[in-house]
């Protein structure tokens, strides 16, 4: 059996594993949200960095919000501004929304892949973001982003590919075609 095979069944296992692992999460009741509410927000939120929509990017975010991802931890106000500074530096964003959309009570979990264009290099990045979250009162109060920030340096410096708008049933923050080796592996 090839590598390649075993994509689909792994893909399958990573999705119940997330389901499972999202239903064991500690819920705060039941949610203010259905399914497709809590998916629409999220994913509105989400298009809003390819659509530069600041004004629906502000709203949908609770007054309280955290923005977590690898490295630092902004609140709602510093999250507005990094909004704006990052359409400042990178233009042609695309988000390329996953299938898949869990939720269990007030709490989310989705994935994506962000590619964006730096300003001064020229050069594109199109890297995969896994994203879980809390919502309240119809507002995304939490957003913890997960992704390998190796990733962008080294489809700047060409040694990753791009693999943009692919996004398969697992969603990696490596290109589609790179898998991990032994020899890549610690």
């Amino acid at each position: 059996m090839t590598r390649r095979s075993f994509a689909p069944w792994v893909a399958r296992v990573a999705a119940v594993c997330v389901a499972v692992g999202m239903a064991c999460l500690p819920g705060e009741g039941s949610a203010a949200e259905t399914r497709e509410q809590a998916q629409t927000i999220v994913q509105t939120l989400l298009r809003c960095w390819q659509s530069n929509d600041f004004r629906t990017f502000a709203s949908l975010l609770g007054e309280d919000a955290l923005f977590a991802y690898p490295g630092g931890r902004l609140n709602k106000a510093q999250l507005l501004d990094l909004f704006k500074a990052y359409h400042q530096e990178k233009r042609d964003i695309r988000v390329y929304l996953w299938d898949q959309f869990f939720v269990s009570g007030t709490k989310f979990f989705t994935a994506y892949q962000f590619a964006a264009t730096d300003v001064k290099s020229g050069k594109r990045q199109a890297v995969g973001t896994g994203v879980a979250g809390e919502l309240r009162n119809g507002k995304i109060v939490l957003l913890k982003e997960y992704y390998d920030g190796e990733v962008a340096l080294r489809q700047y410096d060409g040694t990753l590919p791009l693999d943009e708008g692919i996004v398969t049933l697992l969603v990696t923050p490596w290109p589609a075609r790179v898998w991990l080796r032994p020899d890549l592996v610690n």
